[in-house]
């Protein structure tokens, strides 16, 4: 029921897995290139271009769906859904190069400038690096593609580029016809309601609204009070441009609770965290962030409750629409209405980052115990059940004894199939003389994934084994790689003869992967070159029938994955590079930060004070501070805000 199930996505089918009974969501609330992924029945089987509609319970959803997704955000799967009718203005298809998305009609926000990001209800942001879209066109026809994230010309993340654009054919008599083109779906939440002063169209009753993927007001007229239509409601409605601005012209469903907020004065307040701080410039009159449904955010208006100049560790805040009356034309714009961070957060972030340098966190479990107990709970669990997680339920069971990296020494295991509560995985690394077929292991009993957010199909896990060699526990862990829609998972490598096998099939080296993922199997279209060359390409799991799969050389190199399809050779030729781009660990230590303010975000402010007194105890051990000056951490900032905090 929407009771149970209050929060609601809309999305597309990108890919299907039959052998598994899997299909691929894309919504635009996930980290770009993230999909989703529903197991279907037999007889309830998608496919690429099909729509549908999932609801999910608050906890769900935030965990799904934080408002800054990472590639560390747990992929969102689900089993029941609600097929729906495709947009009328979105055709969904599969090509040679993957998905391509056909949207009619589409408006381009005002003031839009030749090569800029778009922004799309369904898809998120849309990259127009080659510049297809033309400054003179209002409405515009797009044909889209995918390719793997990217960052844009705008410094956006996304997968979505456009692929070509032409002038909309748009009918130019205003119908009020939803077939009419100029007719389109969009997102919005109520922000008031009032008595219609006239009855326009003979409606009573006008709701105000705010557009979430347009960041723009607009308008519902209808004639009798609702419980539907009420303040902070989201929901999707028919618009039209009445050539003045959007106007609501049939409500269509709801879409649950997207964002939480307050009803202050008969108007929403909602409350979000924020994550960027742009200040005032000659060209910006008032310090700024962003959000992305409701887009720009001011702050200073409110003298009292001001954005401050680091938000990157995320400030919650509370906001409110505020009419502009400082031109002739009336605008509406948010601003910042109460800013909930306290100092007691901000000295936990900061001691965070002191907490994860080399030997403070040792320097904390053996001068202050009390406090490593009390604290490791919240700070070894960086990103809500993925990245710490693991390793600490790892070192709690093993009683690690101090040694506190073991990312070497780890056994993970590759998950291939589910049948119902049982689990097929391959368990890396492949040991010198072992057979592929002893890698490969079943779980069948449920305790010994307990500890996991979520099991899923195709996904990596840490996993501890018994004297025999089969698994008893698993653990969330960092997704070192992941798998494309037809189970192949992409690696760069560094091509050369230097170990052959055939004349076009080799043993080749990952770029940026860590040692436990073993060399690969190269096959290439024509025979392995001396020169050494930089190239991606698909690989798969080696099967028990390949050739050379139990080659002693092979097994000794620990090979586990052989090539499939042809190579691409990389732009860039220099290693270093390559390998720095590539690496995992760097990867982990920018997400972190966001991830750990997710968890914040989650615990109690009883909590939250019990572990800043442990972080204000733990900063006057001189054991601690000498471990952290060794680590030029700025130790009097953390005095200061203990000082001003307590």
């Amino acid at each position: 029921s929407n009771e149970v199930l209050p929060k609601l996505i809309t999305g597309f089918i990108t890919g299907t897995n039959p052998k598994y009974g899997m299909s691929y969501v894309s919504c635009n609330l996930t980290y770009p290139g993230v999909d989703g992924i529903v197991y279907c029945s037999k007889n309830r089987r998608l496919k690429v271009g099909d729509w549908v509609e999932v609801r999910f319970t608050e906890a769900d959803f935030a965990k799904f769906f934080p408002s800054k997704p990472t590639f560390e955000t747990p992929r969102f799967t689900f089993t029941h859904f609600k097929k729906i009718k495709r947009p009328s203005n979105y055709t969904v298809r599969m090509t040679e190069k993957g998905p391509e998305v056909e949207i009619k009609n589409y408006e381009l926000p005002p003031g839009h400038k030749t090569g800029n990001d778009i922004e799309d209800r369904f898809l998120g942001t849309i990259s127009d690096g080659q510049s297809s879209i033309s400054n003179r066109h209002e409405v515009v026809d797009l044909i889209i593609r995918r390719r793997k994230p990217f960052k844009t010309k705008n410094k956006n993340y996304t997968t979505w580029f456009v692929k070509s654009s032409k002038k909309a054919v748009v009918r130019s008599d205003s119908t009020d016809s939803e077939r009419s083109s100029s007719s389109v779906h969009k997102r919005a939440v109520i922000t008031s309601v009032k008595p219609s002063i006239t009855s326009k169209y003979g409606k009573d009753y006008s709701a105000f609204l705010w557009l979430l993927d347009d960041h723009v007001s607009s308008v519902y007229y209808f004639s009798s009070r609702e419980d539907t239509i009420s303040v902070g409601h989201f929901f999707e409605g028919v618009f039209w441009h009445t050539g003045k601005g959007w106007e609501c012209k049939r409500y269509v469903k709801s879409l649950g609770k997207l964002m939480d907020g307050v009803v202050y004065n008969d108007s929403i307040e909602l409350r979000i965290t924020v994550y960027a701080y742009l200040p005032a410039s000659p060209g910006r009159k008032n310090a700024e962030t962003y959000h992305n449904f409701i887009g720009k955010i001011v702050s200073g208006i409110d003298k009292h409750n001001q954005l401050p100049g680091d938000c990157s560790s995320g400030v919650k805040i509370r906001i409110r629409l505020y009419k502009d009356r400082t031109t002739d034309k009336t605008n509406y714009c948010w601003i910042v209405a109460k800013k909930n961070q306290s100092k007691h957060i901000q000295l936990i972030t900061e001691f965070y980052d002191a907490w994860h340098r080399d030997g403070v966190r040792n320097a904390v479990r053996l001068r202050c115990p009390r406090q490593f107990g009390e604290l490791r709970g919240l700070l070894d669990t960086a990103s809500a059940g993925q990245i710490s997680h693991a390793y600490k339920q790892k070192q709690k069971l093993d009683k690690d004894n101090g040694v506190e990296n073991q990312k070497e020494t780890d056994i993970f295991a590759w998950v291939t199939a589910q049948n119902g509560d049982s689990f097929r995985m391959v368990v890396f690394p492949r040991v010198e003389g072992q057979k592929m077929s002893d890698m490969k292991k079943k779980v069948t009993d449920r305790n010994v994934y307990e500890k996991v957010e979520q099991m899923e199909v195709q996904r990596l896990y840490i996993v501890k084994l018994n004297e025999n060699g089969d698994v008893i526990k698993m653990y969330d862990c960092p997704q070192y790689f992941s798998a494309r829609s037809n189970g192949e998972i992409e690696f760069k490598v560094v091509s050369s003869d230097k170990t052959l096998l055939a004349r076009n099939l080799g043993i080749v080296d990952p770029i940026g992967m860590p040692k436990w993922v073993g060399k690969l199997m190269f096959c290439s279209d024509q025979p392995i070159s001396k020169e050494r060359v930089l190239m991606k390409s698909g690989f798969r799991l080696l099967d028990d029938k390949d050739l050379f799969v139990d080659d002693e050389l092979v097994s000794n190199q620990g090979v586990c994955f052989m090539s499939v399809g042809s190579a691409e050779k990389l732009p860039n030729q220099n290693l270093d590079e390559a390998e720095k781009e590539e690496q995992i660990e760097q990867k982990e230590n920018r997400q972190r930060q966001t991830l750990f303010q997710t968890r914040l975000e989650c615990t109690p402010k009883d909590v939250i004070f019990e572990n800043f007194k442990a972080v204000c105890r733990i900063l006057e051990d001189s054991g601690v501070i000498e471990a952290m000056e060794k680590q030029s951490i700025d130790i009097d900032r953390l005095n200061k805000l203990r000082a001003t905090s307590l």
